[in-house]
């Protein structure tokens, strides 16, 4: 059950940092108002910081905690911002995907915390 919970926190980690990134490098020129900014700031940090977390948990480093909390608050602070930005979405996509990013980051957590503790065990 650790190997298989470790493999989904790191596909998850190393697939929404390369989204991220990925979408904030494509959201720059588009970035013309200050709301736009912020929201492609916190796209290129959960980039980085999936990124970061996911080879920190490879690696097996303890302060992959930190890496993956950063991430879990970019995450959800980017879809916070992201009905300000794009106001058109509607309500019911917005809180589809607020709702969706805080089962994805606590899941996340909550596998990564699992795997950790079976490995001291």
């Amino acid at each position: 059950m650790r190997i298989v919970s470790f493999s989904i926190v790191v596909v998850i980690l190393l697939l929404t940092g390369v989204t991220g990134i990925v979408e904030s490098v494509d959201d720059i020129p588009k970035a013309d108002t200050l709301g736009k900014m912020a929201y492609t700031i916190f796209l290129a940090a959960f980039g980085c910081l999936g990124l970061g977390a996911g080879v920190a948990v490879l690696a097996r480093k303890p302060w992959a905690k930190v890496l993956i909390l950063g991430w879990a608050v970019t995450v959800l602070a980017a879809d916070l911002i992201s009905p300000f930005v794009w106001p058109w979405a509607g309500i019911v996509p917005t809180v589809g995907a607020i709702g969706f990013a805080i089962l994805l980051t606590s899941l996340t957590y909550s596998l990564w915390k699992a795997a950790a503790r079976s490995r001291e065990q």
